[in-house]
């Protein structure tokens, strides 16, 4: 079985000039602003992260009713040290916390993120947050 055509055409993509624009946060005066969306590919169980109509990146999950298992963040070479991962991110938590879906940060990219902006804390079960490692030396471990 081949992989599906949006992870082939994710890994084929060359290389771009690092004079493609950039994101809004680093832009040049003379760099036009791009165009970011984020689509969840329900059937393909992935989050799909697209720049100017080009895949940038994806997060891989899995549903298991109103629990969301995020298992792994890919982000392209040509894509990479502009903070697309950010922003990726941004998007997918607060979409999961309008659905009101539990997360469950298997990926360590996506965990690392949560630890570090602790607003996000709250998506993730209470009693699987030390699982995961996201509380801190001042809050409760109970």
């Amino acid at each position: 079985m081949g992989c599906p055509d949006l992870i082939c055409k994710f890994r084929s993509r060359s290389r771009r000039s690092s004079a493609i624009a950039k994101t809004s946060g680093d832009m040049h005066e003379n760099e036009e602003k791009t165009a970011l969306k984020v689509h969840d590919h329900r059937t393909a169980s992935k989050f799909v992260l697209y720049e100017d109509g080009d895949v940038a990146g994806f997060v891989q999950y899995q549903m298991d009713g109103a629990e969301i298992s995020i298992l792994a963040t890919e982000i392209s070479d040509d894509f990479q040290d502009r903070g697309l991962t950010t922003k990726l991110f941004d998007n997918i938590l607060a979409n999961l916390h309008r659905r009101r879906l539990a997360v469950l940060p298997l990926c360590p990219d996506i965990r690392a993120f949560i630890y570090q902006n602790p607003h996000y804390h709250g998506l993730v079960p209470e009693d699987q947050r030390k699982r995961f490692g996201l509380f801190r030396p001042t809050d409760s471990l109970s």
